[in-house]
């Protein structure tokens, strides 16, 4: 059958390319009247007349035309961002020819280096986490959040990310550390020239630290827990778990852990099959709807270093006490680089805000229901953010074995491989 809105609508599309647009804008709003035209064309239609048009509120009403019936729409939710400032159009990329960073290309990164101002010693950072203080003289400096690391607190719009190069490749040069044991990567305190590995122990003397370009943190929380705090919170954690006499500790490592998060939002459209009653007699019939779609700061580890068992750990820090991200934070401490790729992220993201919403679904029925089906074209990862969690790492070890050791440098919660049952006497 011959599809006269389609045929309207390459027309218009062949007009606007072409630059004509009084005649791209008549075969454009002729698909928008004409009988029997699908969503689709429909919203192809309007991105095309948002294209064509001057007006930047014209625009913006074509494109929330769009997003009203299709909130996973990239190419409308990319031009709102150029609108709203959050992009800028010569930053936009084509992913099928993004040029790669070589190492060879990347230029020499200078460390910083946190000074004293009045005897020229080593500035580290203070258990308040709150301030710098001299290791020389005790001179103290304040952590305050101004302008100067040149980054806030927002969350970045995905879709704007993913049409730039900061979606496809690291974005910014830094000094890293490649630990020669276990492979981990850390961005290297300025002036620190040996480094203990927190993971795999292992020592080394760093001659020369790799420099690669990696997404900068959006914020984290500072360390609220100093060394001898954090073997109170561990010694506690032993008597609250039975141990009989304390086990020998390893040497504990401040570290900062990377973290994702991310806001999932759109909608969820859904089919399935409800039992219902006629008379005697119960039957399947089939019911659809749609599901409003908003989950906020969806916290996925960017770091596969952690055992499986402390995957629950990220869930207690208070993302409340963020701070925008100050390479200052790091005068004392060492950071590790994240292992997993936003990319990769996101994809898990998606995933637990569809775990949640089905979960809610479900729950909504008050009869039995069976072969639920989710649609998610329109539910869409909105925003995300890299963030830097405060912990003390260490070991202990108990008869034969060794056990993996965090604790929280936030709040001072532990958590800890353990024993068998039985075995702490």
């Amino acid at each position: 059958m011959f599809d006269i809105s389609r045929e309207l609508l390459v027309r218009g599309i062949a007009a606007a390319k072409a630059g004509d647009k009084e005649e791209a804008r008549f075969y454009l709003e002729k698909v928008l009247q004409a009988d029997g035209t699908s969503q689709e064309s429909k919203c192809d239609a309007w991105y095309w007349l948002s294209e064509i048009s001057e007006n930047p509120e014209e625009q913006r009403a074509y494109l929330e035309e769009i997003l009203a019936r299709n909130l996973g729409d990239a190419r409308a939710r990319r031009k709102l961002a150029i609108l709203d400032g959050k992009l800028k159009p010569d930053e936009i990329i084509d992913p099928d020819s993004v040029k790669q960073v070589s190492g060879g290309e990347l230029k020499g990164v200078q460390g910083l280096n946190f000074d004293c101002p009045k005897c020229g010693g080593r500035m580290v950072f203070a258990p308040d986490g709150q301030s710098l203080v001299c290791e020389y003289c005790q001179t103290a400096e304040r952590l305050e959040q101004s302008s100067r690391s040149g980054l806030s607190l927002e969350e970045e719009n995905f879709i704007a990310a993913l049409a730039t190069s900061k979606g496809h490749f690291k974005a910014v040069a830094m000094r890293l550390f490649i630990c020669q044991g276990c492979g981990c990567k850390f961005i290297m305190p300025p002036r620190q020239m040996t480094l203990t590995c927190p993971y795999c122990a292992s020592t080394h003397v760093v001659v020369q630290a790799e420099e690669e370009q990696i997404v900068t943190p959006h914020s984290l929380i500072p360390f609220k827990l100093d060394e001898q705090r954090a073997r109170l919170a561990l010694s506690a954690w032993f008597e609250e778990n039975g141990f009989t006499k304390r086990p020998r500790v390893a040497r504990g490592f401040a570290l900062y852990f990377p973290l994702w998060t991310f806001d999932v939002g759109g909608q969820i459209d859904w089919t399935c099959l409800i039992q219902v009653s006629e008379g005697r007699r119960r039957q399947w019939k089939p019911l659809s709807g749609t599901k409003a779609v908003y989950v906020d700061d969806i916290k996925i580890l960017a770091t596969n270093r952690l055992p499986e068992s402390f995957a629950a750990l990220v869930e207690d820090y208070d993302l409340h006490d963020l701070v925008a991200y100050d390479p200052r934070y790091l005068s004392s401490f060492v950071a590790e680089s994240y292992q997993i790729p936003l990319g990769d992220a996101s994809l898990q993201a998606r995933s637990v805000a569809l775990e949640e919403e089905r979960k809610q679904i479900i729950l909504s029925f008050t009869q039995p229901m069976r072969d639920l089906i989710l649609k998610t074209a329109g539910m869409v990862v909105q925003s995300f953010r890299l963030v830097l969690l405060p912990a003390w790492l260490t070991r202990y070890s108990w008869g034969d074995a060794s056990y993996r050791v965090l604790i929280n440098g936030q709040n001072g919660h532990v958590y800890a491989e353990q024993p068998r049952r039985g075995f702490l006497g």
